[in-house]
């Protein structure tokens, strides 16, 4: 999807502009002679990029920094959102019993500090010995990985899998030197990262990341000497920067103030559908000691849906770019797939829902990160009044970042977002709720019924089509009854961009910069 050009007369902002002081142009011929880009965004999630973090800002510097095993090929549809998956980090795959995966190592590929990638590096990367360090989900169903020769990593399932193709082409499939990594530990490296990517961290600041071409890079020259990330929380300044040519490119610009970019001579807006669904989680796995506990009412959550509008939500904020979803089911798992009718706008039944819950007018904590997601803000805002009106006594608390969030469990809801992570019912409600080392499960949001983790294990060790679907559609029933979470809408990522830069945005938060995804007109 990507935002037609309007050419208007020139509005207020290039008034504006006038009185910016103008920066240096960011597309400069250094030594090397390579171009060099700034990106402004509004959070630079700093010291989240040690490969298996991913969240909507972090993702867009760590994809840069780092190769997988396997590769989705994005570039595979022109739009972006291809789902091929082509080598990476492993040149070949083979299934060779139905537990049993053999990966085949590329050779002369480089870490950032000059060591050679091995074949442990890929095993340790995918092994439940990594995961001991960090925990992880989308990883959960590999329980041996090892080197058996420099060439070659065999890969044990506890059940046949899938999805294992795709999940390597995930972030859990993004290969770190195991030497550091076990040295420092999860946080100390993603403080610090190294991995093999084009690019690595060279400078970070408080609100600046400065990627460095990594020239040693086994796919080639790096076509940018330079990425300069900037945390810019303003949607005006990083807008009013980018037409006054301190920014090359600016990130998470809402529908609304798109025009603003189209009508300037010399940028245009482009934007993706995005494979992530924002949703307000209820922390329903109440312990002693935990406050705010209105929501581990099932009937209460359940009443929270019925007063939400979420399809005025998806017009008057997203401009009917996307809608509400179905459930947990997506187009993009095709065969999979499975049409649902989501819960109604119904005042009536959600008022009903709360006499049989016996809600008293308890307060109901809803906590959020301020400025954090696109429209966020003015959703909670709306529903606020919408949930007012069906008599729920709600508290809203801002809180400046997410470490203010914790411990997760004292509030009755939060505003978050789930990736899909790959094409496949496996993720990510039951990756990230169900499975054992899921986030949300380890995190006390939820603690599901034993028929949904029965079925949810069915998911992900079948290889047969019709009984994993069979699964799903009925994961989806005790999803849509117990209601761990509200999903409000899929967000539409937009992206303001300077004409003369050739970049392609893909159907998730990040960015790629490899040569093959980057030019410039006219160089």
């Amino acid at each position: 999807m990507r935002f037609p050009q309007i050419r208007l007369p020139k509005s207020a902002l290039r008034l504006a502009v006038a009185f910016v002081a103008i920066a240096a142009p960011t597309t400069v011929s250094l030594a090397d002679d390579r171009p060099s880009l700034t990106i402004a965004m509004p959070n630079l999630n700093r010291g989240s990029y040690g490969g298996y973090d991913a969240s909507n800002y972090a993702s867009r510097i760590v994809h840069n920094l780092y190769d997988n095993v396997i590769k989705r090929d994005w570039l595979s549809k022109p739009d972006g959102t291809g789902t091929d998956l082509v080598p990476g980090l492993a040149v070949s795959w083979t299934r060779t019993a139905p537990t049993l995966w053999e990966l085949k190592i590329r050779h002369g590929v480089k870490f950032h500090d000059g060591s050679a990638m091995t074949a442990e590096d890929v095993a340790f990367t995918l092994s439940p010995e990594r995961r001991k360090i960090r925990p992880h989900g989308l990883g959960a169903p590999i329980i041996r990985a090892e080197a058996i020769d420099a060439d070659t990593v065999v890969v044990e399932t506890e059940a046949p899998d899938a999805a294992f193709e795709h999940r390597l082409a995930t972030r859990i499939g993004k290969v770190v030197p195991k030497a550091v990594y076990t040295e420092l530990g999860h946080p100390a490296f993603a403080a610090d990262p190294i991995g093999t990517g084009p690019y690595y961290i060279a400078e970070k600041s408080e609100d600046t990341v400065v990627l460095k071409a990594f020239d040693d890079y086994w796919g080639g020259r790096p076509p940018l000497s330079t990425i300069t990330y900037k945390a810019v929380p303003e949607v005006s300044a990083r807008i009013v920067g980018l037409v006054a040519g301190e920014f090359d490119i600016v990130t998470s610009i809402p529908p609304q103030q798109a025009e603003l970019i189209d009508r300037e001579d010399g940028f245009h807006t482009q934007a993706s559908l995005l494979e992530n669904v924002q949703l307000i989680m209820f922390p329903n796995d109440k312990r002693e000691g935990d406050a705010a506990a209105q929501t581990t009412n099932k009937l209460i959550r359940q009443a929270i849906v019925h007063a939400t509008d979420r399809a005025l939500l998806t017009e008057r904020l997203w401009h009917g770019l996307n809608s509400v979803p179905e459930g947990f089911s997506f187009p993009e798992y095709g065969q999979y797939h499975i049409p649902q009718t989501p819960r109604s706008f119904d005042i009536a039944k959600a008022k009903e829902l709360l006499k049989q819950a016996g809600y008293d007018g308890a307060p109901i904590r809803i906590a959020m990160v301020g400025g954090y997601y696109v429209n966020m803000d003015r959703s909670v805002q709306a529903m606020l009044q919408m949930w007012n009106e069906v008599g729920l006594n709600v508290e809203l608390s801002i809180q400046e970042n997410w470490a203010q969030m914790n411990p997760r469990t004292r509030w009755d809801g939060f505003p978050i977002s789930a990736n899909f992570n790959f094409p496949d019912p496996a993720a990510p409600m039951w990756a990230y709720w169900g499975a054992e080392q899921g986030p949300h499960r380890r995190g006390r949001m939820w603690n599901p019924p034993a028929r949904f983790l029965e079925l949810g294990k069915a998911l992900e060790s079948s290889l047969v089509a019709a009984e994993r679907k069979a699964a799903f559609a009925e994961m989806l029933e005790i999803w849509e009854e117990e209601v761990p979470a509200m999903l409000l809408y899929r967000p539409v990522e937009i992206y303001g961009v300077r004409d003369d830069l050739k970049w392609q945005n893909y159907g998730m938060y990040w960015m790629d910069f490899r040569d093959y995804n980057v030019s410039f007109i006219g160089r």
